[in-house]
């Protein structure tokens, strides 16, 4: 059974680099309905408190067409939001799975699990880790979100990316984060800011 379900995740893989390879020259560029500039700097009890612009190094190493990063605080303790669009993906230009720029940044990756979100009629699922860097403790939810769909696992991402290219002519998408920036940031209001910030980034990607 793991070797079936191996060569699944292989064949999927394949078809999605293919997809991605069919599609690297005539796909259209997908501009965002809203730009994310405009995801507004209240949500909820969250107002913008500092924006947290990337070093040109680390924007190119990104290759996004847009993004944001700023700090969110509700008076009592602050959590921050890093969105990256990329309206269409290439080979190289596609988006960096925070299961590997985490480490990179300096941090241990203690716990790892899929969160079932409510949200209105529907269940979404996001990653929720647990990380630490030194003293440092935080946790972070993470989704790939794109006009369709929004997907927690990056290989799942990339298998539908590439039916995405194959059948819409279509692989913009983008990656949501939220990083607790105190240990007093609870789940439940990460996963409440996550509520908030979910619907306002998908009237950005809609498509009509």
């Amino acid at each position: 059974m793991r070797k079936t379900g191996t060569y699944i995740v292989a064949i999927g893989m394949l078809s999605a680099a293919l997809g991605l390879g069919t599609w690297s020259d005539r796909r259209p560029v997908e501009s965002l309905h809203r730009s994310l500039e405009q995801i507004p700097a209240q949500l909820g009890p969250w107002h913008v408190v500092a924006q947290l612009p990337l070093s040109a190094g680390a924007e190119k190493q990104l290759k996004a067409s847009s993004y944001i990063s700023r700090e969110y605080s509700d008076g009592r303790t602050t959590l921050s939001l890093f969105i990256a669009y990329y309206a269409v993906q290439r080979a190289g230009e596609s988006m960096h799975s925070p299961k590997h720029c985490l480490p990179g940044a300096g941090w241990d990756i203690s716990q790892h699990e899929t969160v079932k979100l409510p949200l209105n009629s529907a269940i979404v699922p996001i990653n929720r880790y647990e990380i630490q860097k030194g003293s440092e403790h935080a946790t972070t939810l993470y989704w790939y979100q794109s006009s369709d769909r929004i997907v927690a696992n990056e290989y799942v991402a990339k298998v539908l990316l590439g039916y995405d290219a194959l059948t819409k002519g279509r692989t913009a998408g983008s990656i949501v984060r939220i990083i607790s920036g105190t240990n007093e940031v609870s789940e439940k209001q990460l996963e409440a800011f996550a509520k908030l910030v979910i619907p306002e980034m998908q009237r950005c990607l809609r498509t009509s």
